[in-house]
This record gives structure tokens, C-alpha cells and sequence, in this order.
């Protein structure tokens, strides 16, 4: 919770004190435990970030940043270095997030699965130079994407 709690306070300019509780810090906190409820993390709020499972840290980082407001985020890879069995549930629950807020979202994922599942469009890029762009079905089965991307023939 005071992962997020701090992301807010430095979002309202309000992190310089640390020794004055001030009228904004019930305000924070109460954001704080709402946006860990919204990514299923309410369980873990009074949990320290260094012990709470790898995927739920990758989510708490996507939490901090959403605490910011953004216009834009961009995620690399949210569930690199995630077991494989856990990938489908942290890419759900930032999906789930992410249908509630007018925030736009860029993945840079190289999962083909995940791709295909969760991404609305598509842009496949080899060597730095763009490919194809489109819906998820379009470019995974673009010729050039499966010679040069997937390694297909």
C-alpha cells in the first residue's frame, strides 16, 4: 500500500514531508487501497513489495504508474520473468483494469499467445523496420511475420 500510496503523493506533489501528516494523507491512502483492490491486490496491501510473489510485484509496478494518471503507458513485457502458468492471470487483470479507463495502453510483448489473446492491434516490427500492423489475426498470420518474426516457413 505504500508502494502506491507514495506514486499518489508524488502525483499531488504532497511526498516533501516526512514528518507532518497532513489532511491529504487520508485522501491518499484511501486511493492507494482502492487502485490495489481494482488489480486484486487489496489481500496484500499491509504486505512489504520484497515478499509478495514475482507476477503480484509486476502488478504492483503497473499500479504505481496508473497511481500517475498517465495519458499513455507503456508496458515491455508485464510478464517477462513471470512462470508461464501465472502470465494468463496478470495479463487479465490488466486487462480488466485497463477496459475501465480512457488511459491508452502499448504493450511491446513478444508472446505470440498473449498477443493473440489480449491485444486489440497489432504492430509486428523486425530489425526496427515495421512489418504489418493490424488486428491480432492479421498479422500473426501476415506471411513476412511468420518467415521473419515466428520463424515459420
Amino acid at each position: 500500500m505504500e508502494n502506491v500510496r507514495s506514486a499518489v503523493l508524488s502525483r499531488e506533489q504532497q511526498n516533501n514531508s516526512l514528518f507532518t501528516i497532513l489532511p491529504w494523507e487520508d485522501s491518499s491512502r484511501e486511493e492507494a487501497l482502492e487502485l490495489l483492490g481494482k488489480f486484486g491486490l487489496e489481500d496484500r496491501s499491509e504486505m512489504k513489495a520484497e515478499i509478495i510473489p514475482h507476477g503480484d510485484k509486476k502488478i504492483l509496478d503497473v499500479a504505481m504508474s496508473v497511481a500517475m494518471r498517465p495519458k499513455l503507458l507503456i508496458l515491455d513485457e508485464p510478464t517477462s520473468g513471470v512462470a508461464t502458468d501465472n502470465k494468463h492471470e496478470i495479463m487479465q487483470r490488466l486487462n480488466d483494469y485497463f477496459q475501465t479507463t480512457d488511459s491508452a495502453v502499448l504493450f511491446i510483448e513478444h508472446d505470440m499467445e498473449l498477443i493473440a489473446e489480449y491485444a486489440e492491434r497489432v504492430l509486428a516490427m523486425d530489425q526496427g523496420q515495421k512489418l504489418t500492423e493490424g488486428t491480432p489475426e492479421e498479422v500473426l498470420e501476415n506471411a513476412d511475420v511468420k518467415r521473419r518474426i515466428r520463424g515459420e516457413e
